[in-house]
């Protein structure tokens, strides 16, 4: 169980990255153009999902079958959808033009929603940090 306890503090840290990294890139972007065309990468994005999917996977989705907590799978996996969703959204949108009236609501959405997936990730985590507790004092 140590090994599992090891990802799951891998897994909050990668997910609270995630959420760091959504909230301070548009200030670098607007405050250093060249530096946050590097942050707001999409490949960079993509390895942050690539890590927290295989951390997920090792620590809460193979606990599961020994805790049997749906509320900590289904936080994990809503958190993981939301965070894949919110990805898609900003590699398929239009970065190239400038947009007036309601692209800043539709940023400061998608920032939101990747925020409440990094969220909803840690809480995954820390839940099975619990859960895997609780089933080694009972065995």
């Amino acid at each position: 169980m140590k090994n599992n306890q090891s990802y799951d503090l891998i897994g909050i840290t990668f997910s609270l990255i995630c959420g760091i990294h959504c909230l301070v890139t548009p200030v670098i972007i607007l405050n250093f153009p060249s530096l946050g065309r590097g942050i707001e990468s999409p490949w960079l994005q993509f390895c942050l999902l690539t890590i927290i999917a295989g951390v997920f996977y090792r620590s809460v989705y193979k606990s599961y079958k020994n805790h049997q907590s749906k509320a900590t799978l289904g936080l994990g996996l809503s958190g993981f959808v939301i965070l894949i969703i919110t990805y898609l959204i900003e590699v398929f949108s239009d970065h190239g033009e400038h947009h007036h009236g309601h692209a800043g609501h539709d940023e400061h959405l998608s920032i939101a929603m990747a925020i409440i997936g990094s969220l909803l990730m840690v809480s995954s985590h820390v839940l099975n940090l619990r859960k895997c507790k609780c089933s080694e004092s009972v065995k």
